[in-house]
């Protein structure tokens, strides 16, 4: 951010809070807003061992569920309400920019769904062979078994 902001770029790519800072501050313009117009991304993806999957089954459907209800919580709590744990874990940061970020990302869909969208994630494979990451883009059923995702799409 520092060199951005010294004048040795041009664009720069950031998560929202640093990118809702830089535009507060007058020193950048946000031009694309990931939340309004990248699609549904997975935030949190969790990996399991697939010779466990059917041992770790009915754990894993309780802790998908567990995360599924806390995120259909947390856009309905009052961004003022959530001033305390913005102020413990970001004690430097501006809290009404950090109330401002929390309320955008709570008006998006970005805890809609526990679920992963197959289309988004052959697009990020799709992104990620195209740049040289992967050799080739492994298809989403492929990579995934959704079921325990199946009850809260």
């Amino acid at each position: 951010m520092e060199l951005f902001t010294a004048g040795l770029g041009d664009a720069i790519i950031a998560d929202l809070v640093t990118a809702t800072e830089l535009e507060a501050s007058g020193a950048a313009r946000i031009v694309f807003r990931h939340l309004d117009d990248g699609g549904i991304m997975p935030n949190s993806v969790y990996y399991c061992r697939t010779d466990r999957i059917e041992e770790l089954r009915e754990r894993i459907t309780h802790f998908v569920s567990s995360i599924d209800a806390a995120m259909r919580l947390v856009p309905t709590a009052d961004p003022h309400s959530i001033d305390t744990i913005l102020k413990q874990r970001w004690p430097d940061k501006d809290q009404g920019i950090l109330r401002a970020v929390y309320q955008q990302m709570a008006d998006s869909a970005l805890w809609q769904t526990v679920a992963i969208d197959e289309s988004a994630s052959d697009r990020w494979m799709r992104i990620l062979e195209d740049g040289g990451l992967v050799n080739a883009a492994p298809s989403y059923a492929s990579l995934a078994d959704d079921s325990f995702m199946a009850a809260h799409r």
